[in-house]
């Protein structure tokens, strides 16, 4: 399915009906160009009752292949949300389930980051190691908190680790 044929969420439906602003994520975010073979689309929105925004992510079709991943994001996210419940560096599950149209749907918060690759330039920058060192210091605590839980992290690298900042310093 090339990346401009996005299959529409019926957003008058469950469990959408409870989100508004519901729009396409900037494929920028990534820091990819979009893949035409994509296990997932991604959404952002704004949950109607918290005014908390969401993502939305949506198997691009039904099948074993594509709900792989999302399966185990769903179960990985609902162990770390039962085991630190007041950590703030995960996201927290809002919904999930299928649709009427058999794809798999997770529905979680939506926190305002991109992934650490994209923070982190080709060239060395002497002016910037205190900045790599704090960041990578919160990554580390981020992991030892997740070593707390039952969850096996098998990829972790820049792309996967979300970067953001609060109060000047490395979330």
């Amino acid at each position: 399915m090339p990346p401009t044929e996005r299959v529409e969420l019926d957003t008058r439906s469950a469990p959408f009906e409870h989100y508004k602003a519901i729009r396409p994520l900037a494929t920028a975010r990534s820091g990819r160009a979009p893949d035409a073979h994509a296990r997932h689309q991604l959404y952002a929105a704004v949950d109607r009752r918290t005014n908390v925004p969401a993502l939305v992510k949506v198997t691009a079709r039904p099948g074993l292949f594509y709900e792989q991943n999302i399966n185990n994001e769903i179960a990985s996210l609902t162990s770390i949300n039962r085991a630190l419940p007041d950590s703030r560096h995960f996201p927290l599950v809002l919904d999930h389930g299928r649709l009427r149209d058999g794809r798999v749907f997770l529905i979680t918060t939506l926190f305002d980051e991109f992934p650490l690759a994209t923070t982190i330039g080709a060239e060395r920058a002497s002016g910037r190691l205190v900045s790599h060192l704090r960041t990578a210091v919160a990554a580390s605590r981020v992991v030892a908190e997740l070593h707390r839980v039952p969850v096996i992290h098998v990829d972790l690298n820049p792309m996967n680790i979300l970067y953001r900042t609060e109060r000047g310093g490395p979330v």
